[in-house]
């Protein structure tokens, strides 16, 4: 099986992270594919199916986080159990949609994760994605010290999994409004210092646009010809 390099994907994430911060709608693993497929030659459909798989795990981690966070911080044991069924008959439901259109599609995504899982690197992958999550919330605590808001490192790591939870459907580039909204809501779940949580979460979503716009010129001047790529994939 061909293997994508370090550096390639690391360059594919800051595309990633560059495009979804300047347009409305979270399109950004379009050019993370472009960038894998161009880089290395890998077959597009072996590519989309890695990224679909990543993007699973990654919201499962995520959604981890968020439910543990909810029960801890928020003590909704009763209405947070009910997130487990409800989030398992939506998978189903999109399942069963799935199988109607292209059972084929379906299929090659099932032995992609079925390879993935029965890999002996499914463990370290998981591992890290953990640790890009506890990354992230590093941003995030370092923000509160500077404001002097009372902020533990794992009060950090569910607010920081709440706000990015509720940037999945994103109507505006980068989540701008609804990043803040849910920040702020889940800051004063904590502490209820209303003022100060709003400014964190604005302060937090600045520094990711400035980090991100950064990272985006460098992929920009270092694969000039990828924006190609990505107007193609949003014209089709």
């Amino acid at each position: 099986m061909p293997q994508a390099r370090f550096q390639t994907c690391i360059v594919g994430i800051f595309a990633s992270l560059f495009v979804n911060h300047i347009l409305p709608i979270k399109i950004g693993d379009v050019p993370r594919i472009g960038i894998c497929v161009k880089q290395e030659r890998i077959p597009f459909s072996m590519v989309t199916h890695s990224v679909i798989v990543l993007r699973f795990l990654d919201f499962i981690i995520l959604f981890f986080f968020a439910f543990l966070g909810a029960i801890i911080y928020m003590h909704t044991v009763v209405r947070s159990a009910l997130i487990f069924p409800l989030a398992f008959g939506g998978v189903v439901a999109l399942f069963f949609v799935l199988r109607r259109m292209d059972p084929s599609w379906l299929q090659k995504h099932k032995q992609h994760w079925s390879m993935i899982w029965k890999s002996r690197r499914f463990v370290p992958i998981s591992v890290v994605v953990v640790f890009s999550w506890i990354c992230e919330s590093v941003v995030l605590f370092e923000m509160a010290k500077m404001i002097a808001f009372p902020l533990s490192f794992t009060e950090a790591l569910w607010v920081n999994s709440m706000a990015v939870g509720g940037q999945v459907f994103q109507m505006t580039p980068g989540g701008v409004a609804t990043y803040e909204a849910v920040m702020a809501f889940a800051l004063t779940r904590v502490h209820s210092h209303w003022e100060q949580a709003y400014a964190l979460a604005l302060a937090t979503h600045a520094f990711k646009f400035v980090f991100s716009y950064v990272v985006g010129l460098y992929v920009w001047w270092r694969i000039p010809t990828l924006w190609t790529f990505v107007r193609k994939e949003e014209a089709a």
